[in-house]
């Protein structure tokens, strides 16, 4: 019937959920997600890459939604930096410097121990 994200983290990932749904008796039933790690294990087969997700029922306000959408925004750690393109500028031969910078204008690097 649904599926509610009922709580977000500071970087906007999905860590709690709501699934309701009517059992084969066709009363309603409810299953509460209460960790980001459990919302990644339910929503995907194998494990979903990021929980940082927003779910769309269609067709909209339906009684009982015929399939739901999951639009991602990511598999990185929410902290600003894609891994994806952080792997492919060190491939294209950037150093870990340059592309902290690239990522984080304005930050200063310096040794501290």
């Amino acid at each position: 019937k649904a599926i509610q994200i009922t709580s977000r983290g500071g970087s906007g990932r999905a860590n709690k959920l709501t699934i309701l749904y009517l059992d084969t008796q066709n009363r309603q039933q409810m299953l509460k997600i209460n960790s980001e790690y459990d919302v990644r294990r339910v929503l995907h087969p194998s494990f979903l890459y990021s929980s940082a997700i927003i779910v769309e029922t269609l067709p909209e306000n339906a009684e009982i939604p015929e399939t739901f959408v999951y639009r991602g925004a990511g598999w990185g750690h929410g902290v600003g930096l894609c891994q994806i393109g952080a792997l492919g500028m060190s491939l294209k031969g950037y150093i870990a410097q340059d592309i902290v910078y690239h990522y984080y204008p304005g930050s200063v690097l310096k040794k501290i121990y």
